[in-house]
């Protein structure tokens, strides 16, 4: 006997799309907010801020007859280009926005700010490419213990303070890290058993270290190699990781991120999102590259 299967009445079988859209995942910003902010230097104006910096002076032993040795050091300076004017933005025509069951502009709303987002973490991660920055020289091909004693080593002969330090690296270095024993063993970390790296994947500090990770590193984004580099000729490119403190790298933004509808022009909604800022390595031995070949 014949049966009515799906086949035969695919006619009164809706396809249903649902109203919740499944979101581009977007990748972990931390940058912006553990560096030095000079926002305020430019709000109002200007496109190049200069910041003096002061030499330290030394201590003269004072002679016998109580004469005195002043000094008059060269000072010199370190300046922000507000040249990054980025913009995301969508034109969405009427028939669409009235037929689509779904708040559009809303949903590319969100998508535009974390674009501008993505392109100003990914200007600070590629400070590293500036010349003077510190390069670890304990590199291999994966993150040891060594390493990063190494790394905290060149901060502390920098006199870089001991607050707001951070470690940026890709996911497999993370790998690599729950790999050493110490750092996620209970009896080396203090961890309950519950709140053990081992046990929940997320590591707290490593020597007072916060350790972020990002899925940026080594990404190709608009033609641009986040955080890749050839440094050694001998060897093959490498993966930059990041250690940092604070005071090494210099954020300014004239124009935070700013969503607006511009004017019609045709039977369309046009969204943009811009934003407007500079970036700069302030103190070069307060950053420290972490070569992987992972």
């Amino acid at each position: 006997m014949p049966t009515i299967t799906e086949v035969e009445a695919a006619v009164f079988i809706p396809e249903v799309w649902s109203k919740e859209a499944l979101i581009a995942r977007i990748e972990a910003h931390y940058m912006a907010s553990r560096v030095a902010r000079k926002d305020s230097d430019v709000k109002q104006m200007g496109d190049l801020v200069h910041f003096p910096e002061v030499a330290n002076l030394s201590a003269n032993a004072v002679a016998t007859d109580g004469s005195i040795t002043p000094q008059a050091p060269t000072e010199t300076e370190v300046t922000i280009a507000i040249d990054k004017w980025y913009e995301s933005s969508v034109d969405i025509s009427d028939k669409v926005g009235k037929q689509s069951m779904t708040d559009l502009a809303s949903i590319y709303g969100k998508q535009i700010g974390a674009a501008l987002a993505r392109q100003m973490e990914i200007d600070l991660i590629n400070l590293e490419a500036a010349a003077a920055i510190t390069q670890n020289t304990a590199e291999g091909a994966a993150i040891t213990d060594p390493i990063l004693v190494e790394g905290i080593a060149f901060l502390d002969n920098a006199d870089a303070p001991l607050d707001n330090r951070f470690l940026l690296v890709r996911p497999s270095q993370k790998g690599e890290l729950l790999q050493i024993d110490k750092f996620v063993r209970s009896d080396a970390t203090g961890s309950t058993r519950s709140q053990n790296p081992i046990n929940i994947g997320v590591f707290g500090d490593i020597y007072g270290i916060p350790l972020l990770v990002t899925s940026l590193i080594g990404k190709t984004i608009g033609g641009v190699d986040v955080g890749f580099r050839d440094y050694d000729t001998d060897t093959v490119k490498e993966y930059i990781n990041l250690m940092w403190q604070k005071d090494g790298l210099g954020l300014a933004v004239q124009n935070d991120v700013k969503t607006e509808q511009l004017a019609r022009t045709k039977l369309s909604k046009t969204i943009v999102g811009h934003t407007l800022y500079g970036v700069k390595v302030f103190r070069p031995n307060h950053v420290v590259r972490v070569p992987t070949t992972s």
